[in-house]
């Protein structure tokens, strides 16, 4: 569900309960989630968030985002994002965090090319090297 209050700023919420087969189990057990979202535009700048929660038997997770970006052009646009995601909310150490920055070139309404870089950081004594650069074509047809 989303609503449009004002100009430019778009507010969601979503929710699922229901019943799923967890990953390399037989047997289904309890799902749920639930999230927020927004996002503002003003001229050249927007701003995105998320939250979600989810539970899946006993196993407690959540995770959430800020993004900012900014059109140097209206082709081309600058974006940095902050996101963090914790799978098990009993274990203290599996959560990550990510710190992303990137273009996205808009060629036209069917074709986008996002390219980013990000940054991964485990909440582990050894850190993995596993960041990520990344390209992404879309095409809409």
């Amino acid at each position: 569900m989303a609503i449009h209050p004002i100009k430019g700023l778009d507010l969601g919420t979503d929710f699922y309960a229901g019943e799923g087969i967890p990953t390399g189990g037989a047997k289904s057990q309890y799902r749920a989630r639930v999230g927020f979202d927004g996002r503002y535009v003003i001229g050249k700048l927007s701003f995105t968030g998320e939250y979600d929660h989810g539970t899946d038997a006993a196993v407690r997770k959540d995770g959430w985002f800020l993004q900012a970006g900014y059109a140097i052009i209206p082709a081309i646009q600058i974006v940095g994002r902050y996101e963090t995601f914790d799978p098990n909310k009993v274990n203290p150490t599996d959560r990550s965090n990510i710190y992303a920055g990137g273009v996205n070139f808009t060629f036209n309404k069917w074709t986008k090319l996002a390219i980013d870089y990000l940054n991964k950081r485990e909440q582990t004594a050894v850190q993995v090297p596993n960041n990520i650069f990344e390209a992404q074509l879309q095409l809409a047809f």
